[in-house]
């Protein structure tokens, strides 16, 4: 079944990984193919798959969804696709099927769906600039929001500067 084919190829994939953050992601991927758990896996085609990436969903177990449906995002969906390419690979190398059906289609407008949703970065005005230029001495970590937004160092990236690997004189830093 796709359970058995999950269970057996996430031991051998998971031990390949080295962060947790790749485990939940399929993990979670996962748990919105229930509707695919008890198949066969040479009864699943192309469509068993498309019909779990868009009307698979998970129950909401906490906060104020609780007990809900959640659907899968386009993020999620593609994680899903990705998720049964890899399984299926795993399948049709050890002879379990004879070819990937998650490879027998794109995602190509599912992928324009996630661009659309995608939040895109918001620029701090010039006025706002000025304001944290008033208060660098005076609120904590200011200092940090202008080096990230001027250099376009990730918050992770500031935090770990070290002062000396940054040249004021020569406009430098080393990260």
């Amino acid at each position: 079944t796709f359970a058995d084919l999950y269970d057996a190829w996430s031991k051998s994939y998971f031990a390949t990984l080295k962060g947790g953050s790749s485990i939940r992601t399929i993990t979670c991927a996962y748990a919105y193919c229930s509707g695919l758990y008890a198949m066969p896996v040479r009864k699943i085609g192309p469509g068993h798959i498309k019909d779990a990436m868009e009307n698979g969903y998970v129950i909401v177990t906490t906060g104020k969804d609780k007990g809900k449906k959640r659907y899968a995002s386009p993020n999620t969906q593609e994680r899903i696709k990705s998720m049964c390419n890899l399984m299926f690979d795993y399948a049709t190398e050890r002879r379990i099927v004879l070819s990937n059906p998650a490879r027998a289609f794109k995602i190509g407008s599912l992928l324009n769906e996630i661009q659309k949703k995608s939040k895109g970065k918001i620029p701090f005005t010039p006025e706002q600039v000025l304001e944290l230029w008033k208060f660098v001495d005076d609120i904590p970590f200011v200092d940090m929001v202008l080096i990230a937004m001027y250099t376009g160092f990730r918050p992770q990236e500031v935090a770990i500067l070290e002062t000396k690997n940054i040249y004021l004189d020569e406009n430098k830093i080393i990260g």
